[in-house]
């Protein structure tokens, strides 16, 4: 999974809009205490690793870096000259709150041990044992429910879920609910919580702060899966190339 994180100005955003602390400071301090960033070798850097130290954590959980492939292929220095020919600049680090230009990402992975880092393993195999304060509960969220604060605002208050066997769970919470099921399932439980577009939403509540402000939202409908960057370009002019001069290398290594 590629490791890359936005604009700075899109987490800039967040306070003006009205929520206090939520910038690029501070979210960027906090992606750097959840990383643990492998520095590429010598061979990854001269096939197109970038990176900038200060843009990233060396202690977190999560394991972040380069694959080995990189140092497999020539493709990067040919598309890296190509782009900078139509004046698309490098950026050193795309994590870095500049992610504008031409740039190799890093993902989430264990480099040495060749394996993805996924939440289970960046955050959970590690305390699965040894945390008497952590309760790992098998089921599919339903949805959130909701009660009202002191001043009359709806406030999550617990969830309900299905077990294995099909019945329905509900949970009671003290302090808060974290939604964390992905780009693609958070909007769905969401929606089915009372909060999102009123043409979908399925619960009683029917967001009513949104309501009153006579807005229609609409969460996570503009999503799309995005699996990589391709540019299409038209030449003014054929180009022939012998099979003899292909412009890029493709080499594996020897067993």
């Amino acid at each position: 999974m590629v490791y890359i994180r936005g604009d700075k100005a899109q987490y800039d955003a967040w306070e003006k809009l009205g929520n206090h602390g939520w910038n690029w400071d501070s979210v960027f301090s906090a992606y750097k205490r959840g990383e643990d960033f492998t520095i590429p070798t010598s061979a990854q850097l001269a096939s197109g690793a970038l990176y900038e130290e200060r843009a990233h954590g060396f202690k977190g959980p999560l394991t972040v870096g380069f694959p080995f492939v990189l140092s497999n292929s020539t493709y990067f220095n040919t598309a890296r000259e190509t782009w900078k020919s139509l004046g698309l600049d490098v950026t050193k680090d795309i994590n870095g709150g500049t992610p504008h230009g031409f740039s190799g990402a890093p993902q989430s992975l264990d480099r040495d041990a060749n394996v993805r880092e996924d939440s289970a393993r960046a955050y959970y195999r590690s305390v699965e044992s040894g945390r008497k304060n952590l309760k790992i509960i098998k089921g599919t969220v339903r949805r959130i429910t909701w009660g009202k604060d002191r001043d009359g605002e709806a406030v999550a208050d617990g969830l309900e879920y299905t077990d294995a066997t099909g019945a329905l769970v509900k949970v009671q919470v003290k302090r808060d609910v974290i939604l964390s099921a992905s780009a693609y399932v958070n909007p769905l439980i969401l929606e089915s919580s009372g909060v999102g577009n009123p043409k979908y939403v399925v619960s009683k509540y029917m967001i009513l702060w949104e309501r009153e402000r006579g807005k229609e939202k609409k969460k996570g409908k503009k999503l799309t899966q995005e699996t990589g960057s391709l540019r299409n370009l038209e030449l003014k002019q054929k180009w022939h190339f012998p099979a003899s001069a292909s412009p890029f290398k493709i080499t594996t290594p020897s067993p």
